[in-house]
């Protein structure tokens, strides 16, 4: 007998959050996933991590013109904003990340990637 499903309103709602990478050479998904996850972890800690849900889509990375895409709870899309402010740097060269679009629909994120 296997579990029942979550009825939907039980579920956790989630954003998909398009952000871009500014700096003068080229950052790799890997080393930018780390450094978000680094920076959010500073501000908010392991239980700030935790409850965020924090999911890269390294499908919809486009390194030509460093963007991407992360998933984050509903309540975690401020905190995740802000800790892209806290970031200075990706795997030691200088860089910002700012967020371009914010979205339910992971298809809509995607257009702004793009």
């Amino acid at each position: 007998m296997g579990l029942k499903p979550l009825r939907p309103s039980l579920r956790e709602k989630k954003r998909y959050v398009a952000f871009e990478v500014i700096s003068q050479t080229s950052v790799s998904m890997a080393s930018v996933a780390t450094a978000i996850e680094q920076s959010f972890h500073d501000l908010y800690g392991a239980m700030g991590v935790a409850s965020a849900g924090l999911l890269f889509i390294k499908e919809k990375y486009n390194p030509g013109r460093q963007r991407g895409i992360i998933r984050v709870t509903h309540t975690s899309v401020q905190p995740l904003m802000a800790s892209f402010a806290w970031l200075q740097s990706c795997n030691g060269t200088p860089a910002i990340v700012c967020s371009r679009a914010c979205s339910g629909m992971l298809n809509k994120a995607a257009k702004v990637v793009i």
